[in-house]
């Protein structure tokens, strides 16, 4: 607020000893002793603080603003380190997979094992974002982020191991290369995508019963169909959790939900590989 003060106090009222004005004429400056003053857009903003001296805004930025701009940066800086590591982590596996022959050959004879990974890996996701507890209390959060990964990981590992080796290489750079496309523009827009959830929910139902048509009447066309629809999707969520990351939008995560924050993006990007591993159709014989 710009505020101003009128070095001479000018009376209420005019006295009634002052001279009065003719009828037909009108006071061009006001009474006397008046000053007028008129703002100036470009005047610098006034912080009043009652124990410190007046400042102008672009003097100093005050301090609470100073400090959430601070944990927001080292909110993201968390976010992304666990995010690299589970993904490291996840290379690795799927890198030995397909790089060794014998390893891929024999875990493919672990199949009952796969679903029951994918089993814990879906109650123990459910459990993360469902418990604050869970999520957001250290070391639990971490402990339970470790054995999603490596339960993850040995997902992807059993998967990659039906695929050629080139296969899962041109998805991993094509996939990389999406992810690094759609999170610089996630950054760069001013276009808010976290008010758009309730659209994100209606595709996925969607796509959900279009998955089921599919079981009864499935054909190649459909399943490129569907495939780019759900690819779509992934990447429409790598920005939506993006920004929900970066913060300064409707809608964001608090400072504490750096594990949240991970496992959303490493789902995305999980996804998306996936789906994008499945479109190029070399399986291994």
């Amino acid at each position: 607020m710009t505020t101003y003060q009128n070095p001479q106090s000018v009376p209420a009222y005019p006295n009634p000893q002052y001279p009065t004005y003719p009828t037909n004429q009108n006071p061009s400056n006001g009474y006397a002793g008046a000053q007028q003053y008129q703002a100036n857009r470009n005047s610098p903003i006034i912080y009043i603080h009652p124990n410190e001296p007046n400042r102008a805004e672009n003097a100093q930025e005050p301090s609470f603003m100073r400090t959430d701009k601070n944990e927001r940066k080292d909110f993201i800086k968390k976010v992304y380190a666990l995010l690299t590591i589970q993904l490291a982590i996840t290379t690795i596996f799927a890198g030995i997979t397909v790089a060794v022959k014998p390893l891929r050959d024999g875990l493919i004879l672990t199949y009952p094992l796969f679903w029951v990974c994918i089993f814990i890996s879906i109650v123990l996701l459910i459990a993360l974002f469902c418990s604050r507890r869970l999520s957001k209390k250290y070391p639990y959060n971490y402990i339970a982020l470790f054995i999603f990964t490596l339960l993850e990981s040995y997902i992807i590992a059993f998967i990659c191991a039906y695929s050629e080796p080139l296969a899962v290489l041109a998805a991993a750079v094509m996939t990389l290369s999406i992810t690094a496309g759609l999170t610089i523009y996630a950054w760069k827009t001013k276009k808010d995508f976290t008010l758009m959830g309730g659209l994100i929910t209606v595709l996925i139902f969607s796509v959900f019963w279009f998955g089921i048509f599919m079981i009864f009447l499935y054909s190649t066309f459909l399943y490129l169909i569907y495939a780019f629809i759900v690819a779509l999707i992934f990447g429409f969520y790598i920005v939506y959790d993006t920004q929900l990351i970066a913060g300064g939008r409707y809608n964001e995560l608090t400072y504490d939900d750096y594990v949240i924050g991970a496992l959303l993006l490493y789902i995305d990007i999980i996804g998306l590989f996936l789906i994008i591993l499945s479109l190029f159709g070399n399986k291994r014989s």
